[in-house]
């Protein structure tokens, strides 16, 4: 379970494999927000196709904003996820992150 999310965006990384960044609402109705990645499997046949089974996810700390992640096609298993730091001031960040074979973010 992901919880309240905003701002989501997703890439495929490998077949049947993607991997989502999205800020999140751990502890709604609270306002406290914190920026994640997590890798998902596609798993099922036919009806079933669109279940997916999420890896552990990895924190892109508070006030991640404007959430885009790309997976770089030339370099296997490899993302960039960009956005804004929210805040006193507000700054762009850039990262780049990989997946393991065991669907582990790094």
């Amino acid at each position: 379970h992901l919880g309240k999310l905003h701002m989501f965006d997703v890439d495929v990384i490998a077949d049947g494999e993607i991997v989502a960044c999205f800020l999140a609402l751990p502890e709604f109705p609270s306002l406290n927000d914190e920026g994640r990645c997590a890798s998902a499997v596609v798993g099922g046949q036919g009806e079933r196709a669109a279940l997916l089974s999420w890896k552990p996810m990895i924190s892109l700390g508070p006030s991640a904003w404007d959430i885009t992640v790309k997976a770089m096609p030339s370099m296997h298993r490899q993302f960039v996820v960009a956005f804004e730091r929210g805040g006193s001031g507000h700054t762009l960040v850039v990262m780049f992150g990989s997946v393991d074979s065991a669907g582990k973010l790094h």
